[in-house]
């Protein structure tokens, strides 16, 4: 309800109100007219109503409203039940100037809670992205019983705000068709509802992530074995293995994607547990965990479906271990190691020397590497080229590293079969690019944030690549890269948040 509105109405209850006081002898023959100006007012206010309704959603994107009407954001949800903040602000004006408002008052609030509350249970999908409480989740929980989509993600911003603490109201289990539940950002450290929570068994993704969770226990349950993606990045976990260790009964779950990163683990071990719960995983998450030194493995464990493992920023240094646990390891991402525990990667890198590679049960399947933020040198692109294993990848990330020129021509003069290739944030100048171009099968390259110059992108720009990545590098003429003839489908060049250009060629 606008202000306006608002002002009209206070105008128009304290003209009344003048007006009885001046003919107080003669109440009894004005009751009848107040009564036809209250019905009046009453549709007033239903009218103004419909206009908040109206001009909400018009707001809002009216033609995506007609395709998808049980779709719902939070500027949606509140065109009702903002208005009931209106109402409340109203009856603290009115109750100044009118003698019996509490009645008229009540009556229109009732009303717009229940319009808000019938509108609310027909939603299928709510997407509120700020600071919301433990009231508004309730309130979510007990109307809003036909959800398959529910996102109260607490926005960085707010960090200071406290969010969702409770989660309680999911025991109820009147959202047995969620499908879609995401928390993240907000204060949430017990997961006891999810436990006992009844009529969860069609939710396929959850996402807790940068909450204040220790423990996860209470997710690893029958009642969540359709769960696929569980995101706990983020949070104060020091265990994985505790609970599955003592609960013998858990069936196999749906689970594909676990993220665990920047925790406080300290290892992980996947040996005489249940491994019934990752039977189907084949996404696995341990960055940043510090403290994680080794994955106890055994072949018992039926992890075999692994496809996807991140381990950066851990302390292990054993790859060996690591590439014959997994068999169908596809995509190892290793970078940001802490180095105290390690001597050099001169040492980590002949551990992986090709006859040990050959022997493994991998083998061929290796098809992604991550090596960012390694400290690498020359000397470590040499025995990286020298394993069976970079003849195999199709995508290679070597940013952040002490890498030059030289290690570009390294890396192109052996056979490979690179696709993509990431060299941000390197050493590289003018001299790679020849170098860079000489890869048979290269369609992505990413060389942000290096030394680059006009000459050197414009043998780039003139080679067979179908993506280029040339932002932050230094004296490059935005007209020359916008302007020369290229095949190259996409191209980004630019410095600076502002200045950053695509071009796109059909």
């Amino acid at each position: 309800m606008k202000i306006s509105t608002i002002k009209q109405l206070v105008r128009e209850a304290s003209a009344k109100n003048r007006q009885q006081s001046q003919i107080s002898n003669h109440r009894d023959d004005d009751s009848d007219a107040m009564t036809v100006s209250n019905d009046e007012e009453m549709k007033e206010f239903n009218s103004s109503d419909q206009l908040i309704s109206n001009s909400s959603s018009s707001s809002t994107a009216p033609k995506q409203r007609k395709n998808r009407k049980n779709y719902i954001t939070s500027n949606s949800f509140f065109s009702k039940t903002h208005s009931i903040k209106m109402y409340a602000d109203l009856w603290f004006y009115i109750s100044k100037f009118m003698d019996e408002p509490l009645n008229y008052f009540l009556t229109q609030f009732r009303l717009i809670c229940k319009q808000a509350l019938e509108a609310a249970s027909r939603y299928t999908k709510l997407e509120m992205n700020g600071i919301y409480g433990n009231r508004l989740f309730l309130m979510i929980c007990n109307h809003m019983t036909e959800l398959k989509v529910l996102s109260l993600e607490k926005r960085l911003q707010n960090r200071k705000k406290v969010g969702i603490t409770d989660i309680g109201p999911l025991k109820r289990g009147n959202l047995e068709k969620l499908e879609y539940l995401n928390l993240q950002n907000n204060s949430i450290s017990n997961v006891t509802a999810f436990g006992v929570a009844k009529n969860l068994k069609n939710l396929k993704y959850l996402n807790l992530k940068g909450n204040k969770i220790t423990t996860w226990q209470y997710l690893a349950n029958k009642k969540l074995r359709n769960i696929e993606y569980l995101n706990l990045n983020s949070n104060m976990i020091t265990s994985v293995y505790t609970y599955l260790y003592i609960d013998t009964k858990l069936p196999e779950s749906n689970l594909k994607t676990l993220k665990l990163g920047n925790n406080k683990l300290d290892a992980i071990f996947f040996v005489n547990i249940n491994m019934n719960y990752f039977s189907n995983l084949t996404n696995l998450d341990l960055k940043y965990n510090r403290e994680i030194g080794t994955i106890w493995y055994n072949g018992e464990s039926k992890l075999d479906k692994l496809e996807q493992l991140n381990i950066s920023g851990t302390s292990i240094i054993d790859l060996t271990h690591v590439l014959t646990s997994f068999p169908k390891l596809k995509i190892l991402k290793y970078g940001s190691v802490d180095y105290e525990s390690m001597t050099t990667m001169s040492n980590l890198l002949q551990e992986l020397s090709p006859s040990i590679v050959e022997d493994t049960p991998l083998k061929n399947q290796i098809e992604t590497l991550y090596l960012n933020n390694m400290k690498l040198t020359c000397g470590n692109i040499v025995e990286l080229c020298n394993l069976k294993l970079y003849q195999q990848l199709t995508k290679l990330v070597l940013s952040e590293n002490k890498i030059c020129n030289q290690s570009i021509q390294v890396l192109s003069q052996v056979p490979n079969q690179l696709t993509s290739l990431t060299v941000r944030n390197c050493f590289l100048n003018d001299g790679c690019a020849t170098h860079l171009c000489s890869f048979p099968k290269l369609k992505y390259l990413d060389v942000a944030w290096n030394f680059l110059t006009n000459s050197g992108c414009n043998v780039l720009v003139s080679s067979n690549l179908d993506h280029l990545d040339i932002t932050h590098n230094t004296y490059i003429d935005a007209k020359l890269i916008s302007s020369r003839p290229t095949s190259i489908k996409k191209i980004i060049y630019g410095w600076g948040r502002t200045n950053i250009h695509e071009r796109i060629t059909q």
